[in-house]
């Protein structure tokens, strides 16, 4: 599969790592590194109404200042109970940073590239109304676009979507970080492997 990008949307850092690893991360977009302060909580969400208020009214500084506060820096990585564990710059660079990376998404969306998107949760079920609006959204600017949802939570979804496909992985949250990286993480990089490579 080609695509002119490929565009994780969170909701933690596995895709643009796993990316990185197998040599197919190109881009820094906004959702790369980050993610929720409590392991077993999900940003997802957020993320989607944060993509969704910057294609509708285009407003660079105001979905960074939402995104990252106006503090993110090395010295204080957790803003809105997010965390942003690989900044290591001052405010101005990492705000700066950010605004390159929020235009990046926008004019790489709106400039109707063939993109595809990536979303991970490990237990977060993204209710079936959400994914349907970001999905027709998205599918509106490229049909040739492609949306990929990895998730350790079932999600069933009712209606039948041309360009998208759902990976499932059942995640185990009792053994949540050592599962992470024995398991979940593998099986993504797999899955990657037959899809990209």
């Amino acid at each position: 599969m080609n695509f002119d990008n490929i565009i994780p949307l969170g909701d933690h850092c596995a895709v643009s790592q796993i990316l990185k690893e197998l040599g197919l991360r190109k881009k820094s977009y906004p959702f790369d590194w980050c993610a929720h302060i409590e392991a077993y909580e999900s940003n997802i969400l957020n993320n989607i109404k944060y993509l969704l208020e910057l294609l509708e009214f285009k407003n660079i500084d105001l979905i960074t200042y939402k995104l990252i506060g106006d503090t993110l820096s090395k010295n204080d990585s957790i803003y809105n109970n997010l965390t942003f564990p690989h900044e290591f710059d001052n405010i101005e660079n990492t705000n700066n940073k950010y605004k390159r990376r929020i235009l990046r998404l926008y004019e790489d969306i709106t400039d109707k590239n063939r993109n595809m998107y990536i979303i991970i949760t490990r237990f977060c079920y993204i209710p079936e109304d959400i994914f349907n609006n970001l999905y027709n959204i998205l599918i509106k600017y490229n049909s040739d676009s492609y949306i990929i949802l990895i998730s350790g939570v079932n999600h069933e979804y009712k209606n039948e979507y041309g360009n998208f496909e759902f990976k499932y992985i059942p995640y185990d949250k009792k053994d949540f970080y050592n599962f992470d990286y024995s398991n979940f993480r593998p099986e993504i990089k797999k899955f990657f492997i037959s899809k990209l490579l």
